[in-house]
């Protein structure tokens, strides 16, 4: 068969070339598809896509997840396609939790009696994410994980090769649990080794292989994974936006008192409101001195409202 599908693509006949010319009409065949008539058969296949897709989901993937919780909260979704679980162990998910997709649960049987994966609220899991449980897994609350996600807090097999050839299980030292505290979002293609903590609102690149414990509201990449940069942590924004408040309070304070007690908005400008040339440089001091800076004439008048005096001020701080 395949001599003769050589010799018709390599022979000059005029056999050949017709067949090849057969070939190439019909592999390059396509109907039309007026609207009219595909528009309402496309919008009736995407509806009875969507009725089977969600009652695969409600009545089979969903009810058969949820019994092989030991517990779970208000609002569990899965995907469509019916979770791996192997082996015994608890299963304790939280509030409105999404397991999208083909995720895969395994509860190894050889290191601990009490085998458990804890999943908090409002977390996102991806499709074909993997979580290998020897002893204790615990995922926090608002934590996304991408696609094909790793984590094991157990290697399988020791790293001794005579006990590796004898079949023996891993040392109970090499065993070690995995915590990923909250809001921390793990990258697709990711892998979590046993022992790691990924501390409070860090983020986990994609495709990173990490090794060991991660800082809380850091970044992190590579093989094995390393800081890359600082995240500023919620509170540090909120002292941040408290900060930019108290400045500007403070600035409007001294406006008052120049202007004779009258108050402006954040963002009325500071000369139509009646701030006279004589009154700018008195008022220049005073926010110098409150703010221990040394601002220049033209930054000085280029901030013309409250608002924009104390963006100077705090860029000039440097907070």
């Amino acid at each position: 068969m395949n001599s003769l599908y050589s010799r018709i693509a390599i022979s000059d006949s005029r056999s050949a070339n017709a067949l090849r010319a057969v070939y190439r009409y019909i592999r390059n065949f396509s109907l039309p598809a007026p609207r009219w008539i595909f528009r309402p058969l496309l919008a009736v296949f995407l509806l009875f896509r969507e009725i089977y897709y969600f009652s695969v989901r409600v009545l089979i993937c969903e009810p058969f997840f949820k019994a092989c919780c030991t517990a779970y909260g208000r609002n569990l979704h899965t995907g469509v396609f019916l979770h791996w679980i192997q082996g015994s162990g608890r299963l304790i998910v939280g509030d409105n939790v999404t397991i999208d997709g083909k995720c895969s649960f395994v509860f190894a049987v050889r290191y601990s009696d009490r085998r458990l994966l804890r999943i908090g609220n409002n977390v996102v899991i991806g499709h074909r994410s993997s979580f290998i449980v020897g002893r204790e897994i615990t995922i926090g609350d608002n934590v996304l994980i991408g696609n094909d996600v790793t984590l094991f807090d157990s290697p399988g097999h020791p790293t001794d090769p005579a006990l590796r050839l004898a079949g023996s299980p891993a040392l109970p030292e090499d065993v070690r649990p995995i915590h990923v505290e909250s809001n921390v979002w793990v990258g697709s293609g990711s892998i979590i080794y046993p022992g790691v903590t990924l501390g409070e609102g860090c983020v986990v690149a994609r495709g990173s292989v990490v090794m060991s414990s991660v800082s809380p509201y850091v970044v992190v990449a590579g093989s094995p994974a390393r800081q890359i940069r600082r995240l500023r942590s919620i509170q540090d924004s909120i002292d941040k936006h408290l900060d930019a408040e108290q400045e500007i309070g403070e600035i409007k304070q001294l406006l008052n008192t120049l202007l004779g007690g009258k108050t402006l908005d954040h963002d009325d400008d500071i000369y139509e409101a009646g701030l006279t040339s004589i009154m700018a440089l008195p008022l220049l001091c005073e926010i110098e001195n409150a703010f221990g800076l040394s601002i220049s004439d033209n930054e000085f008048l280029d901030a013309r409202t409250p608002r924009a005096l104390a963006q100077m001020v705090h860029r000039l701080r440097g907070v």
